[in-house]
């Protein structure tokens, strides 16, 4: 399944850009994504649909679209967080771009944007809102726009969904942490919870709680110290439930899992749906 990075939906997220090489898991966000590809290429899959991407173009990767990168050569990615997206949201409605790449001229202006947007981060939130409003408008002209969308995650359940990962995020050494408590935490009844968690992220609550702690683990490795120890730091209540979870997430133990990153290769999530 789809990880979900709640943390670039949240109401105080800016529009982030910056470079990269490497690859991405599977991911989504309600933030859109638009990856301009500087370097050789970009291989994306988009909710299993796979396409590359080639020098001087650039991707549009929907709002609520599960995706996975992997890099060939430098490129850029740009982040426009839900908070600058209404007038999109209004233009498209539900609809999806046919084809997402957008090739040629247009193109070059969007990177040629993206390239120059971030010193209007702090000198200028006005002209940072109009150029973003450019990148937008070039895509509506040069992409067509077909069906409907059918995002991962209702847009009404991202919201509870953030809080839950929020929550876990600030007490993940918290060896008990219960539906009951999470629920109460935000005054939802644990039934309707864990009918969400089932019905949008295909997992029951330990499940989505170990999920976490493991993202955690993984983001902030530190090769210096045991699988144990960091076990033991993100929550896990035992070396067992440590190794069961790690492996049923990543289909690997841990010390497969990082030695296959450090040698430069793409540990990849398993799919539970």
């Amino acid at each position: 399944m789809s990880y979900y990075e709640y943390w670039r939906d949240r109401p105080i997220e800016n529009v982030d850009m910056f470079p990269h090489n490497f690859h991405w898991e599977e991911h989504l966000h309600r933030s859109l994504e638009l990856q301009c590809v500087t370097g050789e290429y970009i291989d994306a899959d988009l909710g299993g649909e796979k396409i590359r991407v080639n020098h001087g173009e650039v991707l549009l990767i929907a709002s609520g679209m599960p995706h996975a990168l992997a890099d060939g050569g430098e490129n850029y990615a740009m982040l426009i967080p839900p908070r600058y997206l209404d007038a999109w949201f209004q233009a498209i409605g539900e609809t999806y771009p046919k084809d997402p790449v957008v090739r040629g001229d247009a193109a070059a202006r969007m990177i040629e944007l993206v390239l120059a947007i971030k010193r209007y981060f702090t000198e200028s939130p006005v002209k940072l809102l109009l150029k973003v409003y450019e990148i937008l408008d070039i895509f509506i002209d040069n992409l067509e726009f077909v069906g409907t969308s059918k995002p991962s995650i209702k847009r009404e359940s991202y919201d509870i969904i953030s809080k839950c990962m929020q929550y876990i995020d600030d007490n993940y050494t918290k060896v008990n942490i219960t539906l009951g408590a999470l629920a109460g935490e935000f005054g939802y009844n644990k039934n309707y919870l864990s009918e969400l968690l089932h019905r949008e992220l295909g997992m029951n609550f330990r499940d989505f709680i170990n999920q976490r702690r493991l993202e955690l683990l993984v983001t902030y490795y530190d090769r210096d110290r045991s699988f144990d120890e960091q076990a033991e730091k993100y929550g896990f209540s035992s070396r067992q439930t440590f190794y069961r979870a790690f492996k049923k997430q990543y289909g690997m133990t841990p010390a497969e899992y990082f030695d296959l990153r450090e040698g430069g290769g793409t540990p990849n999530r398993k799919k539970q749906r």
